[in-house]
């Protein structure tokens, strides 16, 4: 999704959870991986302070974005393969985002099951956008054009219009 954002003209910053490749620290049950999100979104604001700030995650990544959402204000939200019904991340306890929002399932995740995102889309009282990917496996493999593809028709209405060359 970072390429597809990209390629849309985004800029955007990535990033190791605490304990994941070389980053410090150990796995916290998603209360330290959340502040993780928080200290981003800090960052990224005093780098660019006129940017707006979108929250875009995969998987873990995702609940994590939604978790903080509300605390964070992003200007958007993308959520790829979320783990809704999964009661670790306490899906139905968050407030739900009220902005730009995507989500993204691939149709025969054998991680995620798919129709406890979809059920769990159906009850927030602000829908999202839902991209369902058929044949598509948790990591999208053989499926990576199409969510590259699902992410950029996603974002493109809320991208500000392209800028006019101005002729000389």
């Amino acid at each position: 999704s970072a390429r597809a954002l990209q390629q849309s003209g985004a800029t955007t910053v990535r990033f190791n959870f605490r304990g994941v490749g070389g980053s410090e620290g150990s796995w916290d049950e998603g209360n330290g991986e959340a502040d993780d999100v928080r200290a981003v979104c800090a960052w990224v604001r005093e780098q660019r302070p006129g940017a707006e700030l979108w929250l875009a995650g995969f998987s873990f990544g995702s609940g994590m974005a939604y978790k903080v959402a509300a605390d964070v204000k992003p200007g958007a939200l993308i959520m790829i393969a979320p783990p809704a019904g999964r009661s670790s991340y306490g899906f139905e306890d968050i407030t739900p985002f009220d902005g730009p929002w995507l989500v993204i399932q691939g149709e025969a995740d054998e991680i995620v099951d798919p129709q406890k995102v979809y059920d769990w889309v159906d009850r927030l009282p602000q829908r999202p956008e839902l991209v369902r990917i058929p044949d598509s496996s948790h990591f999208f493999h053989r499926k990576l054009v199409d969510l590259r593809g699902a992410v950029k028709n996603g974002v493109r209405p809320w991208l500000p219009p392209p800028v006019e060359a101005a002729d000389g």
